[in-house]
């Protein structure tokens, strides 16, 4: 039984809103200042150009899985060179996503725990996700989609009093076409993760699945642009960009009532939960493509190995910070994942050219 377009959506809409709001904001303020605004709705309408190249590429052969038929449109060679870069770039995505989790965890909530235990106990969580396949992880979502809104909705309200609303005039007085288009890039690095799809579509029915993810990559859009707006309102671009987590930073000293005194647990088992399920489709990703890449059926042994691999990363990148950001915020970095995530554009555009090839 294929999965419904439903979950689609609240599959993206999870996926998409989890790191941007976690670790998007700090680095928007150092490179949009007060046009990351501009950038998150422009780098959000851009990607919904790679969405549309994926699911084309993808019914070019809905029924099977594009590791099997892409050979049939690059040739075999440069197909297995492709499926290498992708799954590569799913284990540097997941290092990356682990380095912030540990860094968060490790300097905030848990100091003094080895790194290595935090980020195994993490990983080995998303191995067991990732093993069980794709509806498995989809499913894991429908548990809290409904939770993970509520809350960060209910949140916003706390915020508002507490703003300088006096800085929005810099909001569209503040114009830099050159800061503007690096901070379009480096968002769309994140929403762009969504090309992805055109890997998960063929498990999916696919009536009308443009509609269902163009709504969650506008939803998700939404709520974080509703962050950006409330923490530089109350940070603003410059000091809020020294803070590593500046979301986190103000929901920590947010005091609802005696009873619950601050909302940060809330906000927190929110972010574990659906980091599990983005990095467990990063490592499912690759773990699958990495199998079809030596010729072998069953992705499962891969999943360990991987997984061990982005450890590793992570745990080298914590332990060197400001290389860790550089590196991250670096353009030959952000211009390899665009072109990474521009790649369901090529397959699109060569497969209706030899569109005999895949009969």
């Amino acid at each position: 039984m294929k999965l419904t377009q439903m979950q689609l959506f609240r599959f993206w809409f999870v996926y998409l809103i989890t790191a941007p709001l976690a670790f998007l904001l700090g680095p928007l303020y150092d490179i949009g200042e007060f046009e990351g605004w501009m950038a998150l709705i422009l780098s959000s309408g851009l990607s919904l150009l790679c969405v549309y190249g994926a699911v084309r590429a993808a019914r070019l052969k809905p029924d099977q899985d594009w590791a099997s038929w892409g050979s049939r449109v690059m040739g075999r060679g440069v197909h297995s060179v492709i499926l290498f870069i992708v799954s590569a770039a799913c284990v540097l995505l997941i290092s990356l996503n682990l380095t912030n989790y540990i860094d968060l965890f490790g300097s905030v909530y848990l100091p003094g725990t080895p790194d290595l235990l935090i980020g195994g106990l993490f990983m080995f969580c998303t191995y067991m996700a990732a093993r069980s396949g794709l509806k498995t992880i989809v499913y894991l979502t429908e548990g809290f989609f409904l939770t993970a809104v509520v809350a960060a909705l209910l949140i916003l309200p706390f915020l508002s009093g507490q703003l300088n609303y006096r800085m929005n005039i810099a909001l569209v007085t503040h114009w830099d076409m050159t800061q503007l288009w690096k901070s379009v890039l480096f968002c769309f690095t994140w929403f762009g993760e969504m090309s992805l799809v055109f890997l998960m579509l063929p498990q999916f029915k696919l009536e009308k699945p443009m509609k269902y993810l163009a709504y969650a990559n506008i939803g998700a859009c939404f709520l974080v642009l509703l962050y950006w707006y409330v923490t530089i309102l109350l940070f603003g671009p410059h000091f809020g960009s020294h803070l590593r987590f500046p979301l986190m930073e103000t929901i920590r000293f947010i005091v609802v009532s005696q009873l619950v005194e601050n909302l940060d647990p809330v906000l927190l088992s929110i972010w574990t939960t659906s980091f599990l399920v983005k990095s467990a489709l990063l490592l499912h990703i690759s773990s699958r493509l990495t199998a079809r890449l030596f010729g072998v059926d069953n992705y499962r042994p891969f999943t360990f190995m991987l997984g061990s691999l982005g450890v590793v990363f992570a745990i080298r990148f914590v332990h060197f910070p400001g290389e860790f950001g550089q590196f991250v915020n670096s353009p030959a970095f952000v211009g390899s994942i665009f072109l990474v995530e521009c790649i369901p554009l090529l397959y699109w555009f060569i497969g209706h050219l030899r569109r005999k090839n895949l009969t």
